[in-house]
């Protein structure tokens, strides 16, 4: 498991270090530096899955991420021409130190000074990365001919239903977080109406159209399909979450970016839970959010299942005098925050301070 990630001049950040658990939330406000974080934890596999990282190099736009240049990749104003990632791992810290001259600013590729000997394995374990612009309702989805594996939904979570079809009748991989129904499909009909009530898919294999047609049904009303273009786009986007973290195995990493897009309040509230259960079932789960709701959706669920409390880490990221601050916030086992820093989901009461 990923326990820190440090960072010089990458980006927004001069020097900033990042703990992380079982369940790690990056929250703070626009242009804070929460997408840059998991930023360089793409760049970094990316780069593995490629061969770059292995021949000292950093692919600076691939599958997972696109960067643009070196010139993207540092901290303005410094005028230093190195940039360093640490990881911590299960306690060993590895150091990628990158640097650059002055006429590759304007390379896709970033050198490593020195390629790292040990064995990292965040690197090659499983990892499935939803994006915060994810594919919205279709009446077809696409069958990829070439995927990295038969679980991976695609970062905008454009092959869940491809996913669902092809081996929604055999087990979930992760057995804990499907309450041990018999198949991938019952699991994720089980976590869809959890988070949004009411609401079962079916779908089915366009073989001449290399296609899945997929529809909702109201589960109050029989035989009453609803194509999903006539829908809002919350189930669409939350469908990948659930497949995919149902998908994955004990060590395994998902990273969520906005869990709650387009979800109502209730639903927002149970996608939390859903993802702090998901890190109860062995997963390390990493999500950006801008959401009370998703927060107090883990709260509950630490509540409920205590042990979750020293799995959980919120860093609340700050614009500080022209660089950025982190907070590190933990919640205790009744779900309490340790803190509450200004400007950490605290708009609601000082709207309401103003109005009354």
């Amino acid at each position: 498991m990923i326990e820190n990630i440090s960072l010089k001049n990458f980006k927004c950040f001069a020097d900033n270090a990042f703990p992380l658990s079982n369940l790690t939330v990056f929250a703070g406000s626009n242009a804070s530096g929460k997408s840059s974080v998991i930023q360089a934890i793409l760049l970094l596999r990316q780069s593995y899955e490629s061969g770059y990282l292995q021949a000292g190099k950093m692919q600076l736009n691939g599958r997972l991420y696109s960067i643009g240049t070196v010139k993207d990749s540092v901290t303005a104003g410094l005028g230093n021409r190195n940039i360093f990632i640490r990881i911590t791992e299960d306690g060993v810290k590895t150091n990628f130190h990158f640097e650059y001259a002055a006429s590759e600013i304007d390379s896709y590729k970033l050198e490593l000074k020195k390629i790292p000997k040990n064995n990292i394995r965040f690197l090659s374990n499983e990892l499935s990365y939803l994006c915060a612009e994810r594919l919205g309702p279709r009446n077809l989805y696409h069958i990829p001919q070439i995927m990295l594996s038969k679980k991976d939904v695609g970062i905008h979570g454009e092959y869940a239903a491809s996913v669902l079809e092809d081996i929604g009748d055999k087990p979930a991989v992760n057995r804990k977080l499907s309450k041990n129904t018999p198949n991938l499909r019952n699991a994720v009909r089980f976590w869809l109406d959890t988070v949004i009530p009411n609401i079962d898919i079916s779908y089915r294999r366009i073989t001449e159209a290399d296609s899945v047609t997929m529809w909702l049904n109201d589960t109050g009303i029989s035989d009453y399909h609803i194509r999903p273009v006539n829908t809002g786009f919350g189930i669409s986007y939350t469908l990948p979450v659930i497949v995919a973290a149902l998908n994955l195995s004990e060590k395994s990493i998902l990273i969520v970016e906005n869990p709650e897009s387009h979800l109502h309040p209730f639903a927002q509230s149970m996608m939390g839970k859903f993802l702090a259960e998901a890190a109860g079932s062995g997963i390390q789960v990493i999500i950006e959010t801008h959401s009370d709701h998703i927060i107090n959706g883990i709260r509950l669920a630490v509540k409920e299942h205590p042990e979750l409390s020293e799995r959980t880490i919120i860093n609340s990221l700050k614009y500080f005098q022209g660089g950025r601050e982190n907070i590190e916030i933990r919640v205790d086992r009744d779900g309490n925050l340790d803190k509450s820093p200004d400007g950490f989901f605290d708009q609601i009461e000082k709207d309401l301070m103003r109005l009354f």
